[in-house]
């Protein structure tokens, strides 16, 4: 708030109070020492029904008390009449508004220490400011569940082939940079054709949605398993040397193996592991990966089988 507080008379109390009168915000004058009101304009008067002689906590903000928000402590340290001001806002059970007031020390024509508070109502404010708040909350939650959306398959609920391939470029920068291992794990369920043409698709979505599950909860937390697409899935292994993310391959394959699925009754998955080595694309280490998953499937499916690079794995 910028208004400024009036010159007043040096002498006369009425001369002090009428400049204020011509003011439509509401004004007192309260005496910092005794907390004893002043003098008040009509727009106060007309508010609050206050008159000088009361206190300005009783009077005016209904209290019993001088109340927690008073800012005449602060201006008592402050010399009188000087340019500096206070301003504060308070929210008013006695009429549900918020105020923001204004308040400057200054010194009485008898000589007494005083503040001058000229009080706005900013309830209107406050209402538009926390319905930009809620709008902006909204559009802050909206763009997230977007981002979300972006980045997830809707069928199954892990990451899509876009996010993985996202996490896979990071992976192998992080492998080049800290010298780390990262292994894949590229996951094909078995005879999925047959189980459309035998179930239907809503069906075949099912056993798509069992397996997302099983890689969910039987891969660690540092893994991401997403959808590579149609009925693959890749689980990406940070940290993990190869016969480590064999060994979580075999897991998963007796999990899958050993998992009952409505209608269709259980099936069968196989895998294909491999790690990353030396200064290797991400191409490079998929198409091993997948290369090592159709081994799986022409050794007679429900395998696990691994990879190693020509030249070996290096660090």
């Amino acid at each position: 708030m910028t208004t400024s507080i009036p010159p007043v008379g040096p002498t006369d109390p009425a001369a002090e109070v009428a400049p204020y009168d011509a003011i439509p915000f509401p004004i007192y004058v309260a005496d910092v020492d005794r907390y004893q009101i002043v003098a008040v304009n009509r727009a106060m008067r007309e508010r609050t029904a206050a008159q000088p002689g009361q206190f300005c906590f009783e009077a005016i903000f209904r209290q019993q008390q001088p109340c927690a928000f008073c800012t005449i402590n602060r201006l008592i340290v402050q010399q009188a009449g000087s340019a500096a001001s206070v301003v504060h806002e308070h929210f008013s059970d006695d009429d549900d508004c918020w105020y923001q007031t204004l308040n400057a020390p200054d010194v009485w024509t008898d000589g007494r220490r005083v503040q001058v508070s000229i009080v706005a109502d900013v309830t209107a404010l406050k209402d538009s400011q926390a319905q930009l708040a809620e709008a902006h909350a909204e559009m802050a939650l909206r763009n997230h569940r977007l981002q979300a959306i972006a980045v997830t398959d809707g069928l199954t609920g892990l990451v899509n082939r876009r996010r993985l391939d996202e996490i896979l470029a990071k992976e192998v920068e992080r492998c080049r940079r800290y010298g780390e291992a990262l292994s894949v794990i590229m996951i094909d369920v078995d005879h999925f054709k047959a189980v459309n043409d035998s179930f239907g698709h809503q069906i075949g979505d099912r056993v798509l949605v069992e397996l997302a599950g099983l890689l969910r909860r039987g891969s660690r937390a540092a893994d991401i398993s997403g959808r590579w697409g149609g009925e693959e899935f890749l689980i990406v292994c940070p940290s993990t040397e190869l016969a480590g993310a064999v060994a979580m391959a075999e897991k998963l394959r007796q999990s899958v193996e050993s998992h009952a699925i409505p209608v269709v009754g259980g099936t069968t998955s196989s895998f294909g592991v491999t790690q990353l080595s030396g200064t290797e694309t991400v191409t490079d280490l998929i198409a091993r990966a997948d290369t090592a998953l159709y081994r799986a499937k022409d050794g007679g499916r429900n395998r696990v089988e691994a990879m190693v690079p020509a030249g070996g794995v290096t660090d």
